[in-house]
């Protein structure tokens, strides 16, 4: 399984700038939390500095670059996203960089929590406008594309 691939598609369609130092620590730290989801409990006093070590700086320029793209996430505008994802209805306010992990490890895991994607019934309906949802219907042909690899 490819979750490099996964993650670097969900980021893009959350609106996520590739270009952005932070895009490249969400991915390492989502596989980071995908072989040990115990560091989003840790984040600061294992997440961030693991992920300082990998790109050789400071764990304070990891925090600050990841909450940049977070941020960046939450006012994309894509609210069907956001609300499938994020519950971002339920949300006061912008979401912490350890609940952005937290959703979108939870996110991911759903997607492979069955033993074959092919068996798994997606519903390509945004729960809140009950209309079809173009994004979620490429995402999962692409993720059905990929596990077949």
């Amino acid at each position: 399984m490819n979750y490099r691939q996964i993650i670097s598609r969900l980021l893009d369609c959350l609106g996520a700038n590739n270009s952005c130092t932070g895009y490249d620590y969400i991915i390492y730290g989502l596989l980071l939390v995908m072989d040990d989801v115990k560091r989003i409990n840790l984040i600061t006093k294992s997440l961030y500095i693991d992920i300082a070590k990998f790109y050789n700086t400071s764990w304070n320029c990891v925090e600050k670059n990841i909450r940049a793209v977070v941020n960046s996430i939450w006012n994309s505008g894509n609210e069907e996203l956001l609300e499938i994802i994020f519950k971002k209805s339920m949300q006061k306010k912008k979401l912490t960089n350890k609940q952005f992990f937290r959703y979108m490890y939870e996110y991911i895991s759903v997607l492979y929590s069955k033993a074959s994607i092919e068996d798994y019934n997606f519903c390509f309906t945004c729960p809140i406008s009950q209309h079809y949802c173009k994004w979620l219907d490429e995402f999962y042909k692409n993720v059905k594309s990929q596990s077949e690899n």
